[in-house]
């Protein structure tokens, strides 16, 4: 009997193994988040540890923490007591174009934030869309959509 119980083990988990059952899901697998049909995950490309691509996304995320921490506060006042806070390592830098065209000093960078409250506990999903450069060096949010 325990023979038994043992071989049906082993083949249940060769079986989950061999069909890809994990708890980790591939990017682009998750087609919904809210019953939104757009996600952020099919379009981000998460820059590799160390590189300089790293380096420049965390630069822009300090050089925008003002303007993400009022985009976050404006959208989350309404709705809370306590003003949310994120995490700047898990900001996402989604694109960054030249709306202006090439080698024109204006940008228009979209960001995927992760706001919380309390110990880290997640509120939402949201895309931020900042330009930049768009006057004297300044940067403004044009868009702020909640997931």
């Amino acid at each position: 009997m325990k023979k038994l119980i043992y071989l049906l083990i082993i083949c249940g988990l060769l079986v989950a193994n061999t069909t890809g059952c994990s708890s980790k899901a591939e990017p682009g697998v998750l087609k919904a988040v809210n019953g939104n049909a757009a996600t952020f995950s099919e379009s981000t490309n998460k820059a590799p540890e160390q590189s300089k691509e790293e380096l420049y996304q965390d630069i822009f995320v300090t050089l925008l923490d003002p303007y993400i921490k009022k985009a976050i506060n404006d959208y989350y006042g309404q709705f809370l007591t306590t003003l949310p806070n994120y995490s700047p390592e898990y900001v996402e830098v989604i694109d960054i174009t030249r709306p202006m065209g090439y080698r024109s000093f204006s940008f228009k960078i979209k960001l995927q934030v992760k706001p919380y409250v309390g110990p880290h506990v997640d509120i939402g999903m949201d895309q931020l869309t900042i330009r930049v450069g768009s006057g004297e060096g300044e940067a403004k949010v044009e868009r702020f959509e909640h997931y």
